[in-house]
């Protein structure tokens, strides 16, 4: 069974990832990281689609669409042929100074609704929303997608290993 990329007319009905402006309170210095556009590079060059949008609810109404946000991609391969782990990308950002923008990468479990996320992060990059971010952004997400064929490789070495009965029992009594 496949899983659907979001469609472009999905991903519109999330304002927040098209802003163009901060916060208002946001200093001269703030640059912003327009999301849609990381989307579209890490789909366009190196086939991560995303697959689920988060969005912090706020009150106020000055904040609307500038929260925090969180983007999951997945593998175009992985949407076509799921596995139980495959690896994604996790995208968090916000244009109201609440969150540095980071991309991540690794095995991810949602583990409710507001958006908390378990799992192992095997990559972690940051970003300032601070001075001309093109060319850090662009080294950022190439190495992300350099990292996913050697996570790809570990998730596969673990799932080949078989425990005898006995270290399956130090498992199930370490996770109790």
């Amino acid at each position: 069974m496949s899983i659907l990329p979001l469609s472009e007319t999905q991903l519109m009905n999330y304002p927040v990832l098209y802003q163009t402006d901060p916060h208002e309170d946001a200093s001269e210095k703030y640059s912003v990281i327009r999301t849609i556009d990381v989307i579209k590079e890490l789909r366009d060059k190196y086939n991560w689609y995303p697959t689920s949008v988060q969005v912090s609810r706020t009150d106020d109404e000055k904040r609307k669409d500038k929260t925090v946000h969180c983007i999951r991609l997945k593998k175009f391969e992985d949407l076509i042929s799921p596995k139980e782990n495959s690896v994604e990308l996790l995208i968090f950002n916000s244009l109201d100074r609440t969150k540095i923008f980071s991309i991540s990468i690794g095995v991810y479990r949602y583990v409710c609704e507001n958006s908390l996320v378990c799992g192992d992060t095997y990559e972690k990059f940051t970003l300032k929303h601070i001075g001309n971010l093109t060319e850090n952004l662009a080294n950022i997400i190439q190495k992300i997608a350099e990292y996913q064929p050697q996570l790809e490789d570990r998730i596969k070495e673990f799932s080949s290993l078989i425990l005898n009965e006995q270290e399956m029992d130090i498992f199930a009594k370490l996770s109790a």
